[in-house]
C-alpha cells in the first residue's frame, strides 16, 4: 500500500544512531547512568529532543523507532539510558522524593546544558 511504501521510504532515510564515544556519555559525576545514543537530524538542525525511555527499557529500545514515530526530521534525538535500580530494572526514578530522583533531575539538567553548549537555543530543547 502507499502507507507502507511511505513508511519504508522514511525508515530508509533515518540516519543510524551515533554510539557514545568515550567521554561523551555520562560524565564522571553520573557514573550510574548508561549509554547515551544520539540520532542526528535529517534536515538542518532546528532543535534537540531528549527522550527518556520507559521503566525497564534502554536508549537502544527506542533508537530505531523514535524518529519514525515522531516524524520531526529537523530534530536531533538524544536518548540517554537510566541507571539500573537494585541491579534488576532500569528506571529514572526510585522512591518518590528519594535521592535517586534528585540524581535523575541533575542528570537531565546536565543533558540540557550540553545541548545549550552546542549552541541550541533553550526554547529549542525538548
Amino acid at each position: 500500500t502507499a502507507a507502507t511504501a511511505a513508511t519504508a521510504a522514511t525508515a530508509a532515510t533515518v540516519p543510524g544512531p551515533t554510539r557514545t564515544r568515550k567521554g561523551d556519555g555520562p560524565p564522571h559525576q553520573f557514573p550510574e547512568f548508561g549509554e547515551v545514543v544520539t540520532v542526528p537530524s535529517l534536515e538542518v538542525e532546528a532543535g534537540s529532543f531528549i527522550f527518556l525511555h520507559g521503566f525497564g527499557d534502554s536508549a537502544r529500545g527506542f533508537v530505531s523507532q523514535l524518529p519514525n514515530l515522531l516524524q520531526l526530521p529537523a530534530l536531533r534525538y538524544i536518548l540517554p539510558t537510566a541507571p539500573s535500580r537494585g541491579g534488576v530494572m532500569r528506571s529514572w526514578f526510585g522512591s518518590v522524593g528519594g535521592a535517586e530522583d534528585t540524581r535523575t533531575m541533575d542528570y537531565v539538567h546536565h543533558l540540557i546544558r550540553v545541548e545549550l553548549a552546542r549552541g541550541v537555543q533553550a526554547k529549542r530543547v525538548f
